[in-house]
């Protein structure tokens, strides 16, 4: 149907050729955006597969950083333990020293007290004649006890001469005595 040669069907045949372009290029858009949003999503999973190879390597170092963490804590535990022990044992040797000291201090007093004692003694000694001095070196206690023996040895001597001495005279005065004696002495001198 032909009304008449209108001005808007030029127009709309131009604007068909244009919506069928249109459309065209829509498809081809489409199919653009289609491989584009492919490539996109090829690049977020081969991103997704990076992160989560990059997760497991961060749980490895985690849980090696757990485990690191667990065997220090022990060990550190351990080793306050040991410092306490130790801390005691030092507590105890100080008090030990402490009283060591005390008695080495006390030691040292009787020591010079006693030092003190014997110089004075030994200046009294001075004083004193060797006679009357009450103690004895080893050569001086030697000495008294050689002459004691000796002493010891004479007048064992001089009594058996005093013993011979009135034996002889005896026999003098009165030899028929002497005689029956002898028969009778088991020793006959």
């Amino acid at each position: 149907v032909d009304f008449g040669a209108d001005i808007t069907d030029s127009d709309k045949e131009e604007e068909e050729e244009e919506a069928e372009d249109g459309k065209e290029n829509d498809r081809d858009s489409v199919g653009d955006n289609f491989f584009g949003m492919g490539k996109e999503l090829d690049n977020l999973i081969m991103e997704n597969t990076e992160l989560l190879a990059t997760k497991n390597a961060l749980n490895i170092v985690k849980d090696d950083l757990i485990a690191k963490v667990d065997e220090l804590s022990s060990e550190q535990e351990i080793l306050r333990e040991e410092i306490a022990s130790l801390q005691a044992v030092k507590n105890k040797l100080q008090q030990r020293l402490a009283l060591m000291e005390e008695e080495l201090k006390r030691i040292k007093e009787e020591n010079e007290k006693k030092e003190k004692e014997q110089t004075e003694k030994g200046e009294e000694e001075d004083d004193v004649p060797m006679a009357q001095r009450k103690r004895f070196t080893r050569v001086e206690m030697a000495r008294v006890l050689m002459e004691r023996n000796q002493y010891k040895e004479r007048l064992m001597e001089l009594q058996e001469a005093v013993r011979w001495t009135e034996m002889i005279r005896a026999s003098r005065e009165h030899p028929g005595e002497l005689q029956t004696k002898k028969k009778s002495s088991v020793w006959n001198l």
